[in-house]
């Protein structure tokens, strides 16, 4: 029997497949935070600039 392979981790934070961004960000209670979580880091802003403009500035 094969051993099953690791599932791929994703190279950065600005790879991580939109759906599992979404579902985290989903979390968050407040808008507010999104937009200080932009903040964070380049790549975090990067993630919800692009996630925010998926979605039409919803998160």
């Amino acid at each position: 029997m094969a051993t099953p392979q690791p599932l791929a981790m994703p190279n950065t934070l600005v790879t991580l497949p939109n759906d599992l961004a979404l579902s985290i960000l989903g979390r968050v209670p407040c808008k507010d935070d999104c937009a200080s979580m932009s903040l964070v880091c380049k790549a975090w802003h990067d993630m919800i600039a692009r996630l925010s403009a998926r979605l039409g500035d919803s998160i």
